[in-house]
């Protein structure tokens, strides 16, 4: 199925679609109601928005979303995820994979921080696998649930490229630890894009 919107990423994200998931919540009155206590991540439904901000407390959020529209940013685009108390320190790989002309191609940050910080670093930062190589990346890095549920999205079918068949791009993160709502899973696939 062709995905084409950020938006609609999302909300199938949130609604399980990729088998893990954390918490999230379009507002701060809504992480209140459920008496979560935890930090939270402020994000946008906007693609590439510079403003996401990791780790907050809930009054943090608040205040920041308070003045994110008090100088012109629409409420609802904004919404809150929680945090991953182990995010980012136990990254063991996060990146972007899709079958492609040249293969199995993995595009991944070399080192554990946030894939946004990665990409700021610039290319020292960022390495790319084909084939093989990209395999047995993932195969290390994911539990065995998470790298068929990456390999079952990679199989669905894909848009074209100048003739020849990919897959979708599948963004994703595995930590060193369990993370989400799926027991016993490394990673969380944040979304698949072919936009």
């Amino acid at each position: 199925m062709l995905r084409t919107s950020k938006a609609e990423e999302m909300r199938r994200f949130a609604l399980g679609h990729y088998g893990n998931s954390v918490r999230q919540w379009p507002d701060v009155a809504s992480v209140r109601a459920d008496w979560y206590q935890g930090r939270v991540v402020v994000r946008s439904h906007r693609a590439s928005w510079p403003g996401c901000r990791y780790g907050l407390t809930i009054d943090e959020a608040d205040s920041y979303i308070q003045s994110l529209v008090a100088e012109g940013e629409s409420a609802g685009v904004l919404y809150l995820n929680e945090y991953l108390e182990c995010q980012p320190h136990k990254i063991t790989i996060q990146g972007e994979v899709f079958r492609g002309p040249e293969g199995l191609t993995l595009h991944y940050a070399k080192d554990p921080v946030m894939m946004r910080e990665a990409m700021k670093r610039g290319k020292d930062s960022l390495a790319t696998a084909y084939r093989t190589e990209a395999q047995l990346l993932l195969q290390q890095n994911l539990d065995p649930s998470s790298y068929d549920a990456l390999m079952d999205l990679l199989d669905e079918e894909g848009p074209e490229n100048h003739g020849y068949p990919t897959s979708h791009v599948v963004e994703f993160t595995a930590f060193g630890c369990n993370v989400g709502s799926t027991p016993g899973r490394n990673c969380l696939i944040w979304e698949t894009r072919a936009y």
